[in-house]
């Protein structure tokens, strides 16, 4: 809540959230459904798009650093998809 006020008070939009897999991205054959996703518009400037994936389980934040394969090639797509756009 804390951050839509924020938001507001500085004329920042937070808008066109989606839920989990309710955005379909694809590239060619491949395609990824992130947990969630927003866009924030700031006046005078071009919209940025977010896209969420939450991680479930402790191995990153317990002390092992290295993100799991899954979310390195979900980065890898996501890279690749926005250089596309």
């Amino acid at each position: 809540v804390r951050t839509i006020v924020a938001a507001h008070e500085t004329q920042v939009t937070i808008e066109s959230m989606t839920r989990e897999n309710a955005l379909r991205l694809s590239i060619g054959e491949e395609n990824l459904y992130p947990d969630g996703s927003f866009t924030v518009t700031v006046p005078g400037r071009p919209p940025f798009l977010f896209y969420v994936e939450l991680v479930i389980g402790d191995n990153y934040f317990s002390g092992q650093r290295q993100l799991p394969t899954r979310l390195n090639s979900q980065h890898a797509f996501l890279v690749q998809y926005a250089l596309r756009r």
